[in-house]
């Protein structure tokens, strides 16, 4: 008789970005409104955010997702620090899951998880569910050039994140 394991797979994550993100997420927050208001800043990603699941598949957090999800639902208070996540990876049928989190008082990546699968899940999948029901939005709001600038480190590090993927993808391949 065969066994037959399944898991849930992480993405690779860009730490590049993660950590840029996080160390400037007071800046995010601050522009917040702004973010919300111009597609290409609030539908960026990062890569290796959001949440995997075992059967459901992976959700990709944009940054606009996440700085909404960082006002309760993916903060996590604990003692005098605060944790964000970053990528959960789990399963919905038993709840058991492993996370990824920002560690303000570390200022690093750390692990642990959430009490529940769906604690972490729902809320994303609510605000997806809730943006394909939003008609398109084609305002233009004036974005701050501090904002635009770290939108442009982002898209720096998305190339040089891509390109370590392709040397790393070559490398395997050899």
């Amino acid at each position: 008789m065969s066994v037959i394991t399944f898991y849930a797979e992480s993405p690779a994550k860009d730490y590049q970005s993660i950590e840029f993100f996080f160390k400037n997420l007071d800046v995010f927050k601050r522009y917040k409104k702004q973010i919300a208001n111009r597609h290409e800043l609030a539908s960026y990603r990062i890569a290796g955010t959001g949440i995997t699941g075992l059967y459901i598949g992976r959700l990709t957090a944009t940054i606009g997702e996440m700085l909404s999800l960082y006002e309760a639902d993916w903060k996590i208070q604990k003692g005098e620090n605060t944790l964000y996540l970053i990528h959960m990876c789990g399963t919905p049928l038993s709840g058991s899951n492993s996370c990824s989190f920002w560690s303000v008082k570390e200022q690093k990546i750390v692990t642990g998880s959430f009490e529940r699968f769906f604690m972490a899940y729902k809320p994303l999948s609510d605000l997806k569910e809730k943006e394909k029901k939003q008609p398109a939005r084609n305002v233009k709001a004036k974005a701050p050039k501090e904002l635009l600038a770290l939108y442009a480190c982002l898209k720096e590090f998305d190339q040089i994140f891509a390109a370590q993927k392709k040397n790393a993808e070559e490398a395997n391949v050899r």
